[in-house]
């Protein structure tokens, strides 16, 4: 069953979950899981500069294949009637 709680954004409105968890997927390739995505959710969640951000150096280090397929999974993800 998909987690259907809200994820927080520091900087707009709450994004669902299950689009947190693919963008958390990158952020743990490039900084490692010593913050979990539940902490990171605690501490007011990630700001939109700081996912796109991920995104860039996901595409340096992984190059265009992994960003892409990356970008496609955020984009292409479930989202429910009541997420933005």
């Amino acid at each position: 069953m998909a987690d259907d709680r809200p994820f927080p954004m520091l900087d707009g409105p709450p994004i669902p979950w299950q689009l947190a968890e693919i963008i958390y997927t990158a952020y743990r390739d490039l900084f490692g899981s010593s913050q979990t995505l539940e902490r990171l959710a605690e501490r007011g969640g990630f700001g939109w500069a700081e996912v796109a951000k991920i995104g860039e150096m996901l595409k340096e280090k992984r190059g265009y294949g992994a960003y892409n397929a990356w970008k496609n999974q955020c984009f292409h993800s479930e989202r429910p009637n009541s997420a933005v």
